[in-house]
Order: structure tokens, then C-alpha cells, then sequence
């Protein structure tokens, strides 16, 4: 997974952290009773945890990472140091049980060039010529007049928790960090089905689509295997 070390963005120091940006009522899985889950800052305490939750859950089930194997191949420390990643966690217990690894990108970051520039791992660079291809011929900050945004490196939840609305909680929660820090655009790149489906539930707009078929087509260098979704998209809300 790639560093964000070169970002320019830092978060305040006034603001609280860690806070809690939502609260909601779900189906508990032991239980089967209705219990509270809070989705809020990953404390720093915790950023190993939560690197070994991505390595375990996203890099084993994002379509991607899936198809070329690039499983545990977390390397991502430097990620969570602008404390923008969200945990999901059931009240009362410290189980992380879903995390959106946020990061906000300025327009003078250089992201997708300095990242990928320096990635040794052959799977992590053809991942990366995905995004840069999804990306081509495609500026956000001059499509959308801005000089940042929230984005984020990946979404996952525990397969044991699914089906209880937890991926759009997250997404729900954008708004709210966006008005906290003065950022009024959120832009990601979605690259499975499921996540597509949660973005569109939630309100975000179709800026690019790509389908994985035509990029076996039309980019039959990267070698691209099978992939379990249909397309990958860049999707984008406006607060």
C-alpha cells in the first residue's frame, strides 16, 4: 500500500482527536440484538492495529489487490499520520470491525507521481498504473476549482459485520469531516461493485468509469487477471 509522507495537508492541532463522527444502531452479530456502533479517529496508539485490519480484510478482498495477490503487503505508517483514518467499533469493545483510511490531497501534492515513483513491488506498481490510468486526462482540482479534498486509500469491513449499512456510515461521514476542516469536496476512486452501490445510496457523482473489461483491451501490457467487479470509477460529492 502507498505512503502519503509527501502530503502537505496536516490537521489542525486545535481539533479534538480522537473524535467520533457517528453514532448508529445495528444489529449486534453475537447477540443478535440492536447495540450502538461509533465510527470515529483511529487513535495513534492504534495505527498498528489498524495497518494489520487493511492487511488482513482490504489487501485479501478489494478486487484489485485480490487479483494480482497482494495480500499483507501493508506498508503504511506513514498513511495514517495525517489522522484522518475512521475505525468502526461496537460500543463497549476495541475490536475494529471496519476502517476508511482517509487523506486529504492538496493540489501541489504530486500524489499519484511521487507514490508510484517510489514503489519497488511489481503487483503494488501495476495497481498503481490502474489508478493513474483511471485518473488520465482527468484533473479534479481543474474540474472542480478546488486546491484539495477528501479522498481515501481504501474501505473495508470485516465480512462478519457486513450487511449492516456500515460501509455507507462511512461515507456518511465525509460530510461531516469536510465541514470540519473547510474542505468542500470529497473524490474517490471506487474499484469494487459493493462500493460503487454505497457511493451511489449515498450521493455521490459519476465523474469516470472505467470497465475492467476494456481495460484488458486496451491495456493488455499490465497483464490485468480476472477481476471480481465491473468497473472501477472515479465518483465525487460537492458539500
Amino acid at each position: 500500500m502507498h505512503t502519503l509522507k509527501d502530503l502537505k495537508w496536516k490537521r489542525p492541532r486545535s481539533t479534538e482527536f480522537p473524535k467520533v463522527w457517528r453514532s448508529f444502531n445495528a444489529v449486534d452479530i453475537d447477540s443478535g440484538k440492536i447495540v450502538e456502533y461509533s465510527i470515529q479517529d483511529l487513535p495513534e496508539s492504534r495505527f498498528k492495529d489498524g495497518i494489520d485490519f487493511m492487511g488482513e480484510h482490504f489487501c485479501k478482498d478489494e478486487p484489485i489487490c485480490e487479483a494480482f495477490g497482494i495480500c499483507d503487503e501493508v506498508d503504511a505508517v506513514e498513511n495514517f499520520k495525517q489522522k484522518m483514518v475512521l475505525a468502526c467499533l461496537k460500543n463497549g469493545s476495541d475490536e475494529i470491525i471496519g476502517m476508511n483510511a482517509n487523506y486529504v490531497k492538496c493540489k501541489e501534492d504530486n500524489f499519484m507521481q511521487v507514490i508510484y515513483s517510489e514503489i519497488k513491488n511489481e503487483k503494488i506498481k501495476k495497481y498503481g498504473e490502474l489508478m493513474s490510468i483511471i485518473r488520465e486526462n482527468f484533473d479534479i482540482f481543474e474540474v472542480y476549482g478546488v486546491d484539495k479534498h477528501l479522498s481515501c486509500i481504501g474501505l473495508v469491513v470485516d465480512k462478519k459485520y457486513r450487511r449492516r449499512g456500515i460501509g455507507e456510515q462511512f461515507l456518511h461521514c465525509r460530510k461531516a469531516i469536510c465541514n470540519q476542516f473547510g474542505i468542500s469536496l470529497t473524490s474517490t476512486v471506487f474499484t469494487a461493485d459493493s462500493s460503487n452501490r454505497i457511493a451511489d445510496k449515498v450521493g455521490f457523482t459519476l465523474d469516470k468509469s472505467i470497465m475492467y473489461e476494456d481495460l484488458l483491451k486496451s491495456h493488455p501490457q499490465i497483464k490485468l487477471p480476472p477481476i471480481k467487479s465491473d468497473a472501477m470509477t472515479i465518483k465525487s460529492i460537492v458539500f
